[in-house]
């Protein structure tokens, strides 16, 4: 997130057994309160349903406006399911 432009865009979601949208795709603006949203994440438990995360993931960044895209995806793999 501090090496994205203002040009750029970040959106974050969370997952467990279903997809929680934390911050939807938006320009890259008030680092700090988007930095806060991120680290604020608790896991809730009910696994990692890693397709559910990419799927998300997915609807997200097609609405993205930039050429290049990414999906980052951060799991524990003793407890990701669901792998698709």
């Amino acid at each position: 997130l501090d090496m994205l432009g203002p040009l750029d865009e970040f959106g974050c979601i969370a997952v467990d057994s279903a997809p929680h949208t934390v911050l939807p795709l938006d320009a890259v603006a008030d680092k700090a309160a988007k930095r806060s949203k991120v680290l604020g994440i608790r896991s809730e438990g009910g696994g990692i349903f890693v397709y559910e995360a990419l799927s998300a993931a997915s609807e997200m960044i097609l609405k993205a406006k930039a050429a290049t895209k990414h999906i980052i995806l951060f799991a524990d793999a003793a407890d990701a399911e669901e792998p698709g």
